[in-house]
C-alpha cells in the first residue's frame, strides 16, 4: 500500500514538474516572439537601418547573421560582438546613439557624427539594440 501511495505521489510530482517546464517554455517562447516582433518592427520603422549597419558597422562588428560567432580582429580592444560581449558603454538607445555619434575613446570605434545624420544614428541605434535583444535570446536564451 505504501508503495502505491509513494508511486502516486511521485507521478503527481513529475506531472507538476512537466507542467512547470511547459509554462517556462511557453513564457520563453512568448518572450522570444515579442523580441522577434520588436526586431521586425525596428526594421520596418527604420527601413535603412540594416543597410546602414552593413555599410558602416560590419567592417568591424559581425553581420547580423554572424552574431554570437567568434570575431577575428587585429584591433585592440576587439570590436564588440553585441551578443557575446553585450554593450560595455551602455545599452540604452541614448547611450548607443552617443557611442555611434562620438565613438568610444581608447578603442577603434570612431564617431560617425560627420558621416551620418542624427536620424540615421537614431535608426542605427534602435536597430543595434533590437538586433541584440533578439539574437541574445536566440544564443543565450534571455
Amino acid at each position: 500500500m505504501k508503495k502505491i501511495i509513494f508511486a502516486g505521489v511521485a507521478v503527481l510530482y513529475l506531472l507538476s514538474c512537466i507542467e512547470e517546464t511547459e509554462k517556462k517554455h511557453s513564457s520563453a517562447l512568448s518572450k522570444k516572439n515579442a523580441l522577434r516582433d520588436k526586431y521586425k518592427a525596428s526594421i520596418t520603422e527604420n527601413p535603412g537601418a540594416e543597410k546602414l549597419y552593413k555599410m558602416h558597422c560590419t567592417g568591424c562588428h559581425p553581420a547580423p547573421s554572424e552574431l554570437g560567432l567568434p570575431v577575428p580582429s587585429k584591433l585592440t580592444p576587439a570590436p564588440r560582438d553585441f551578443i557575446r560581449d553585450g554593450f560595455k558603454y551602455g545599452d540604452s538607445i541614448t547611450e548607443i546613439e552617443r557611442n555611434i555619434r562620438e565613438g568610444v575613446p581608447g578603442t577603434a570605434m570612431p564617431g560617425f557624427d560627420k558621416n551620418l545624420k542624427p536620424a540615421e544614428i537614431k535608426a542605427l541605434a534602435n536597430f543595434v539594440r533590437s538586433m541584440h535583444s533578439l539574437y541574445a535570446f536566440d544564443v543565450r536564451g534571455y
